[in-house]
């Protein structure tokens, strides 16, 4: 490469021609690439210059020589950048692997029933989700569950992890949806390191009886829409996020579900996405719930996302999780 730079230089220098000139603006393209630094191609071109026959004045040699003195500084950290963006390749590389064992680690079906339509849309805002959705279908019903770590990248995919196989090995002796909660925050205190938590929210459907039964552990308020008043209202329970305090006792909820209504659980993704003064007012959500309700779940999913992601550009600043839940029979 530098033998390249310096014949086309002497080439230039003999004879003007414009083609050299042109070719050494080609090589200069590929100097990063070949990462010559800066010092080194004042050294080519002191050198080319002295090579010439045409006597060269002692001060353009000193100039020249100085300005290499100076560009040895700025050649160190031209190669100490090279090193750099090289680690930041191989670490999105290992970034974009953790992604994939993620999904597969978090991943999990979306029960198929003519009593209760599923909708779900996750739409992580990197590479790397700090969002948690699982279900489970029984013979009784059907369970889900919503968390989000406060926090992101490596550590929150890790913990996403553990809270998936504790919820997975669950005791067989746990039976509410709030005893569940405990235990879970009880394995959160033990393993999560400090300045990291988790919000959840662990719902169960009864399909004998039509009844949802929900705790949280300070995750954020969704909303409950009742067909026959037409009407969204939100679905409150309060509780203390996940790895704060062993042996928590948190509160379980119950609403009632007719034909019609609807169950909506959502992360901070959804209510804090961003409009020109500020973040969306829950009343919007509603808003949007009510224009959509008559529509199947998924596609009440998809409506209400594509209306709340056009209002920020189609840009996630958050991860965005939806989970809509309505009762059909």
């Amino acid at each position: 490469m530098s033998n390249s730079i310096s014949i086309f230089f002497n080439l230039y220098l003999e004879s003007g021609d414009e083609t050299n000139l042109y070719q050494l603006k080609k090589w200069s393209d590929e100097v990063l690439a070949y990462g010559i630094s800066p010092d080194e191609v004042v050294a080519i071109h002191r050198k080319a210059l002295l090579s010439q026959s045409t006597k060269v004045s002692n001060s353009m040699v000193l100039a020249l020589e100085i300005l290499m003195t100076v560009m040895i500084t700025y050649g160190t950290d031209f190669r100490q950048s090279l090193m750099i963006k090289e680690k930041q390749m191989e670490l999105q590389t290992e970034i974009k692997k953790a992604s994939k064992i993620q999904r597969k680690l978090l991943e999990t079906k979306v029960p198929q029933t003519d009593y209760l339509e599923i909708g779900i849309c996750h739409q992580p805002a990197h590479q790397l989700s700090g969002d948690l959705y699982h279900f489970n279908e029984n013979n009784g019903g059907i369970s889900v569950c919503l968390a989000d770590v406060i926090g992101k990248g490596v550590p929150a995919a890790l913990i996403m992890s553990m809270l998936k196989y504790a919820m997975l090995n669950t005791p067989d002796t746990i039976k509410s949806v709030n005893s569940l909660l405990s235990y879970l925050n009880d394995v959160t205190v033990e393993h999560l390191s400090e300045n990291m938590f988790v919000t959840m929210f662990l719902g169960v459907y009864d399909k004998l009886n039509g009844s949802f039964k929900y705790s949280s552990a300070g995750h954020e308020i969704g909303f409950f829409y009742q067909a026959e008043t037409g009407k969204s209202q939100d679905l409150y329970a309060k509780g203390l996020i996940l790895g704060i305090q062993k042996e928590e006792v948190y509160r379980e909820y119950e609403q009632m579900l007719q034909i019609g209504d609807i169950i909506i659980i959502l992360s901070d993704g959804v209510t804090e996405t961003r409009v020109a003064d500020g973040f969306i007012e829950r009343s919007e959500l509603k808003r949007l719930i009510n224009k959509y309700h008559c529509l199947p779940a998924q596609a009440i999913v998809d409506q209400v996302y594509h209306s709340l992601a056009a209002l920020q550009d189609f840009k996630l600043y958050d991860d965005f999780t939806l989970i809509v839940l309505k009762r059909v029979r």
